[in-house]
């Protein structure tokens, strides 16, 4: 089972820089697009107390961005890293599991 943590290992690694790279190239993306289109923006968030996000948002914001401007380069690392910390943390999710099954 020790190759089970290296596979964590890894892919906390990968993890910790694909959450700043989403986040960094989110923020970007949002400043480009509100100034052209801010209610997509206000939008995304329907209660200020109690954030509900929808995750479509990304996807709009990525569209909304490539209209605005035709670098795909931000818009590509913002998809990409949305699915690496997605499909990550269920994966990292799961291999913990079963390394603590393993464990006992």
């Amino acid at each position: 089972m020790d190759y089970l943590g290296k596979i964590i290992d890894i892919l906390e690694i990968i993890l910790y820089i694909a959450l700043p790279l989403f986040i960094f190239s989110t923020f970007y993306l949002v400043l480009v697009v509100k100034k052209s289109n801010c209610e997509l923006v206000k939008d995304a968030v329907r209660s200020p107390i109690l954030p509900n996000f929808d995750l479509s948002f990304f996807g709009k914001l990525q569209k909304e961005y490539l209209n605005i401007r035709k670098n795909i380069v931000p818009a590509l690392v913002n998809r990409v890293a949305f699915f690496i910390i997605t499909i990550g943390f269920f994966l990292l999710f799961f291999l913990v599991f079963i390394q603590e099954l393993f464990r006992y």
